[in-house]
């Protein structure tokens, strides 16, 4: 089975999410942008710290051992939202997302103990550094370069002339180790265990 390890989030940001893809499609709109991405279901939006793929019964038990591990040693902290961004980059957008703010450096030393466990388990090192984001959209398949290019660059302003900070707070009190089945209408989400942090 196909699994990744996350940091879920409250339905009060998954609101916001919500009403941050309404914004942007409605200020998309007059340039065709809107309809160059498949937005992302708000309902199913989080912050993955790690993406395992295929996932043996034997990886699981090894990987359910070290997060309950990891968790007790970690105490719950805070992020926020904080605008967006796109990889790889603005002309060649292929995915859009919101940025993550807050506390970081704990957000980072958990990330880390979690790729440290999946490599343990017997998964290959991440190849990239980890970029904390909560997906908002990725382009369709069919878009042209140049409406990518002109809906990147518009983005590009759109991000500049947002306030930074500011967006919704939650507080990280677990993380969440899930299963993805992918589906014609979309992928299907489901907890296989749920780890709290600091308790033992």
């Amino acid at each position: 089975m196909r699994t990744f390890i996350a940091i879920d989030l409250p339905a009060a940001v998954k609101q916001e999410m919500r009403a941050l893809q309404r914004r942007l499609q409605n200020d998309l709109r007059p340039i065709g942008g809107d309809r160059l991405f498949k937005w992302t279901n708000p309902d199913k939006v989080h912050v993955t710290l790690r993406f395992l793929g295929e996932t043996s019964d034997t990886q699981v038990d090894q990987i359910h051992a070290d997060l309950r591990r990891i968790t007790a040693d970690a105490i719950p902290f805070a992020l926020n939202l904080d605008g967006i961004g796109v990889f790889p980059n603005w002309p060649r957008v292929r995915v859009l997302w919101a940025g993550v703010s807050g506390e970081l450096a704990a957000l980072h030393r958990l990330q880390q103990a979690v790729e440290t466990a999946a490599q343990a388990a017997g998964f290959v090192a991440e190849d990239k550094s980890f970029s904390p984001h909560i997906t908002l959209a990725r382009t369709s398949n069919d878009a042209r370069s140049e409406q990518i290019r002109r809906t990147g660059e518009f983005l590009r302003a759109w991000s500049a002339q947002q306030r930074a900070g500011g967006g919704a707070e939650w507080r990280v009190h677990e993380i969440v180790h899930m299963q993805s089945q992918l589906r014609p209408a979309g992928a299907v989400y489901t907890a296989l265990a749920h780890y709290s942090l600091g308790y033992q």
